[in-house]
């Protein structure tokens, strides 16, 4: 099919569908599906709605803090299949991420905002020290390259005639003179075409043989003999390399648009300019054992005249941050030993490579280290606990420069998932400050669950909510740097949502009680009742407590009893997502439970244990029984009208539950994996060839302790291929065909084997998705046969 935009009134949809015989073949239209279910939340709007805080929806606020720069993304662009050759970058350079993105600009005084740049892709806004000038990426000529717009006279001027290579987190970052800009560049080593198309083939190994012109996939490892460091299920290292993301490093004179590169970086995770402009850090990926999270790296810095000295090599780090005063780099480094992680801090002196390493009390904290604006200490949030399943006890720590020491401050009331580097201050990476003793910081209260932020005064080690409501902060527990503030510490931006509205903007000055909205991103939205949400809590039958969010139906009745969705994805605490749009961290139609609430369904996002020792499929259906029983005994849900639904994950989780439970009547499985032998040895494209898959498996998602010649009786026990003679519930299968974190194959095998048992099920295979649509097309489709498959079995 066309990825073009398609009319839905002439879209004919083939649906696999189990009648009286297995394989029998039906249509309907989906304008028919649409007259079944269009009596909630619009589809199509939820698809069209800009939902702010994506890695490409960049920010940008002037240092006055009197003009506010943010991005808004066409959702029907970006929801399109992107193909070799241009998979990852356009003809023109430009990101596929980033494509439909235009810059909006407000007022923070009188809230008043308009358009900044017009039809063509721009992104990535980043103010001048001075607050002149606001550089940015776009293609409006043709090739994505590097732009500038003053103040003075609203005049737009592309600076220099190269093109850039950068996108999401590789900003244009200003020297403090405001004089120049360091931005990636396409590598003069490899050209333009080299690191912008991509050919969609999976490396080999081994020097392995192709013939001229063939599509042939070749894997390769472990010959006789071999040398090379095997793939799949070993703990070997292997090393990772993707040149699209290769870049030279530039700084471009604003006056004068000349170029002056100092050097390739290779497949960077993280670099940052030094506060005086001078020097590079860099964090490169050297190689990825077998926990593909657990990557080695290496932190090095170029100097402006393209010399390299490495400080660290061999340290599993995300990102690093300069001290204020520019003499130290801070990072950390994780390993995990049986899930449990273990966190060391580097402090690293710029001049001379010394560095020291701290082990703090902590074992979890949010990516980002601050610091405070004399450069003596640096401050993080972690959380302590003794197992991988004790209860999270969240610390404040604070690290000496000078000799590494750590002081620790509990957060009591707890407050959890929290990021000092949320709210540093663009220009000196110094931490918000409130008056001359509180560092301010944004969290979640971790009982009610309640957005706050907090303060904390050095002196007195004493951390107090300075403000509390009933909203949600992005990037407080997804991640992601989404606040702005001005160099003067006083004006702050962020994105807050609630559970019945969707994210904007909104402005904090000297008083953070009173925040004042400065954006309206989707008007269409506020037109909608939407349901209520509430924290449920209740017991596993071990006594194991566990928690999640219930979604009220939209003019919900108390005493009336609703039809009821549970959504799962194991280990997941979804208390957490109270208060979030639609009970969704990333609110698109595939997350957004809202599409069921205004349709009348109670819906609970629901935490479900994962057990180890191969104990992870009892310990999964135990625990959403008895989250059914409990919404039973609430007096919500109908106990003849039971769903449950899971993407990836949750997809095995909701077949595990249905092979040991008669409860749910429709069931609705996305991507899931169900025969663990075959996912075991699934080779993943993205991983060169390799099974990263089974690490999860074997430690970190699945528990189960060890391979499958191991422990062969614990991949089949939790399996539900091995089980589906016991279902009896309808299902219903979604599953790109190019998805190779959990082959197509596993939703197949699922469609056939219950199609053989006379079971009623419906395959909807999409060709060309992955793991997860894209296709604005495929999404709607996907969103209409949920609702439709629910409805048929729930509400008939």
């Amino acid at each position: 099919m066309s990825h073009r935009s398609v009319t839905r009134a002439n879209v004919v949809i083939l649906v696999i569908t189990v009648a009286a015989a297995p394989g029998a073949v039906a249509q309907f239209s989906l304008s028919a599906a649409r007259a079944e279910t269009d009596q909630g939340l619009s589809i199509e709007t939820l698809l069209r709605a800009t939902f702010v805080g994506e890695p490409n929806a960049r920010t940008s606020l002037s240092p006055d803090g009197k003009l506010f720069v943010y991005t808004l993304c066409d959702a029907q662009q970006q929801a399109v299949i992107q193909k070799p050759p241009h998979e990852f970058y356009t003809a023109a350079g430009t990101p596929t991420d980033e494509l439909g993105c235009v810059l909006w600009i407000v007022d923070t005084q009188t809230a008043k905002g308009r358009r900044l740049t017009g039809a063509e892709n721009s992104w990535d806004p980043s103010w001048s020290p001075d607050g002149k000038s606001l550089a940015f990426y776009s293609d409006r000529e043709g090739l994505a390259r590097l732009w500038v717009w003053t103040v003075r006279d609203g005049q737009f001027r592309r600076v220099g005639d190269e093109p850039i290579h950068g996108g999401g987190w590789q900003i244009p970052r200003w020297t403090p003179d405001s004089a120049s800009l360091l931005v990636p560049l396409i590598p003069q080593s490899a050209g333009f075409a080299a690191v912008t198309t991509s050919h969609g083939q999976v490396p080999t190994f081994g020097g392995a043989w192709k013939y001229d012109g063939s599509t042939v996939r070749v894997f390769h490892a472990n010959a006789p003999g071999s040398t090379e460091a095997a793939t799949g299920n070993t703990p070997a290292a292997r090393a990772t390399r993707e040149p699209k993301y290769d870049s030279d490093l530039a700084y471009v004179n604003v006056a004068t648009g000349s170029v002056k590169r100092i050097g390739l970086v290779l497949n960077p995770s993280w670099y940052g300019l030094s506060p005086d402009g001078k020097q590079i850090a860099v964090i490169e990926t050297t190689a990825t054992t077998k926990n593909s999270w657990n990557e080695l790296k290496k932190l090095y810095v170029i100097a402006a005249d393209g010399s390299r000295r490495t400080l660290l090599s061999d340290v599993s780090m995300y990102q690093a941050s300069w001290s204020p005063d520019g003499r130290y780099l801070a990072t950390d480094s994780t390993t995990y030993d049986a899930g449990i992680p273990t966190l060391q801090v580097h402090f690293v002196r710029v001049r001379d490579g010394v560095h020291t390493v701290s082990a703090p009390q902590s074992k979890f904290y949010a990516y980002f280290p601050a610091w405070d604006s004399q450069s003596r200490n640096y401050y993080y949030v972690g959380a302590t606990r003794a197992s991988a399943t004790a209860q999270k006890n969240p610390v404040l720590e604070r690290v000496q420069a000078s000799d590494g020491s750590i002081h620790s401050y509990p957060i009591d009331p707890p407050y959890k998932s929290l990021n000092l580097g949320f709210i540093q201050r663009q220009a000196t990476g110094a931490l918000w400050s409130r008056g001359k003793n509180t560092i301010i910081f944004p969290g979640m209260n971790d009982i009610t669950k309640d957005a706050a932020i907090l303060g904390f005064n050095p002196a007195s080690g004493k951390i107090t909510p300075l403000r509390e409501a009933s909203e949600a902060y992005l990037g407080v527990v997804t991640g992601g740097e989404l606040l702005d503030i001005s160099s003067d510490g006083r004006t702050l931006v962020m994105p807050i949502q609630r559970v019945d509205h969707p994210t904007d903007y909104y402005v904090f000055n000297d008083s953070l009680a009173y925040p004042r909205r400065l954006t309206d991103i989707n008007p269409e939205l506020s037109k909608v009742a939407f349901g209520k949400d509430q924290v449920v809590r209740w017991q596993a039958p071990d006594g194991t407590p566990l928690a999640g969010t219930l979604l009220f139906p939209a003019n919900y009745v108390q005493g009336k009893r609703y039809p009821t969705i549970i959504q799962l994805y194991p280990g997941v605490d979804y208390s957490d997502v109270l208060n979030y749009f639609g009970a969704s961290w990333f609110g698109g139609a595939w997350d957004n439970f809202e599409i069921f609430a205004t349709r009348g369904y109670a819906v609970l996002r629901a935490q479900a244990v994962v057990l180890p020792d191969g104990r992870i499929a009892q310990g999964i259906a135990d625990s959403i029984v008895s989250a059914a029983n409990k919404l039973v005994e609430m007096g919500i849900a109908d106990p003849n009208a039971l769903g449950i639904t899971g993407q990836s994950f949750g997809g095995y989780g909701s077949l595990v539950v249905i092979t040991k439970t008669r409860l749910f009547k429709a069931a609705v499985v996305v991507d899931g994996p169900a025969d663990l032998p075959a996912q075991f040895g699934a080779l993943e494209d993205d991983a060169g060839g390799g099974s990263p898959v089974s690490a999860g498996i074997v430690e970190s998602a699945f528990k189960l302790g060890g391979t499958l010649w191991q422990n062969t009786d614990r991949y089949i026990e939790n399996s539900p291929v091995f089980h589906l003679d016991q279902v009896k519930t309808a299902v219903l299968i979604l599953h790109g065909t190019e998805d190779s974190r959990v082959p197509v194959g596993q939703g197949r095998e699922v469609y056939a084997d219950l199609s053989l048992l006379g079971q009623e099920v419906e395959l909807r295979q999409y060709d060309g998705e992955r793991h997860g649509n894209r296709a604005f097309a495929n999404d709607a489709d996907a969103a209409y046969a949920k609702i439709k498959w629910f409805d048929d079995h729930l509400k008939k």
